[in-house]
């Protein structure tokens, strides 16, 4: 078996980390890669994305590989980087039992209906947090979380509501939520001014202290950072 070049393994890299980020899918029957994600940018419309394998490897090749192995970056690549990443399938199917494996079921990996681009926004929010490893009062969380819809052109929901996506939210984080209540085990306390004081907040477990001096510019990056994530 002949052996890919120390370029072709690097730009055989890029494309499995493409790949990997966006949880896609090769059919070799209609020799397209399909991703569920917003087809026509709008965030706010879901749906099933799907690249001609020359198309991909275009983007790719334009968007991710270094200049000076751009000519390696194939069509051939594309498909070994698919078949190493176990993402190639013999064609896409919709039905709603099970089917073999070496099929891709389109109703079967499609994104939840039940989420919302408000949910994926708060999604992306938390997530940014977490990996900056920010513990935050609730009321700086609710303001980031409404920037971010007012960013993306979303109407604010009510109270109740963002309360709800926000939740869902933290619970695909290792964020723990802490209350102001009369439950000792479910607040968060610090001494301030010699005084004891509470708050509503989001805690990571490994990270002490609490984050209270936001300044708009490093809201506005976190903000700017989340979102991006619903545009690639």
């Amino acid at each position: 078996m002949e052996q890919f070049s120390e370029d072709q393994e690097i730009a055989l890299e890029i494309v499995k980390s493409w790949l990997d980020e966006k949880d896609a899918a090769y059919l070799a029957k209609e020799d397209i890669v399909v991703v569920w994600g917003h087809p026509d940018g709008d965030i706010q419309k879901t749906g099933w994305i799907k690249y001609k394998a020359s198309e991909l490897v275009n983007i790719i090749r334009s968007t991710k590989v270094p200049v000076g192995i751009m000519k390696y970056c194939t069509t051939d690549i594309l498909r070994a980087a698919c078949q190493e990443e176990g993402r190639t399938y013999i064609c896409g199917v919709d039905v709603g039992s099970e089917v073999k494996p070496e099929y891709f079921n389109y109703r079967k990996y499609k994104g939840s209906i039940c989420e919302t681009p408000e949910h994926h926004i708060a999604i992306y929010l938390l997530a940014e947090l977490q990996a900056q490893s920010e513990n935050i009062i609730w009321s700086d969380l609710a303001y980031l979380f409404e920037q971010a819809l007012k960013h993306c052109k979303i109407s604010k929901p009510n109270v109740r509501n963002r309360n709800s996506f926000l939740r869902y939210a933290i619970a695909k984080t290792d964020f723990v939520e802490r209350r102001a209540t009369k439950d000792y085990n479910g607040r968060y306390v610090q001494r301030e001014d010699g005084k004891i004081k509470q708050y509503t907040c989001i805690k990571l477990p490994y990270r002490s202290g609490l984050k209270k001096d936001w300044s708009k510019p490093k809201m506005r990056s976190i903000i700017l950072r989340a979102v991006a994530g619903l545009t690639k």
